[in-house]
């Protein structure tokens, strides 16, 4: 595996990582979001702020594995899945 090949795995990796980490915090924007609904209104904001960062990061991660794959060629082959 070549020195490009390696960086390009990672590059994957990152952005499915990065995916992730954007799944879980729009899940624990809901939370916060119904709590301060129940709670505070100071919640709310802080749920609005985390779950814009949520967006943010899921956006980056299926940006990144978009240019993963037409880097690899598995675009070319497979079509994004």
């Amino acid at each position: 595996m070549s020195n490009s090949n390696k960086s390009l795995f990672w590059y994957g990796v990152q952005a499915n990582i990065l995916k992730g980490m954007g799944v879980l915090l729009l899940l624990f924007s809901i939370i916060i979001i119904i709590y301060g609904l129940y709670g505070g209104g100071m919640y709310i904001l802080v749920g609005s702020i985390v779950l814009t960062t949520a967006i943010v990061f899921i956006a980056k991660g299926s940006s990144q594995r978009f240019d993963y794959k037409m880097r690899s060629g598995a675009l070319i082959h497979k079509g994004d899945w």
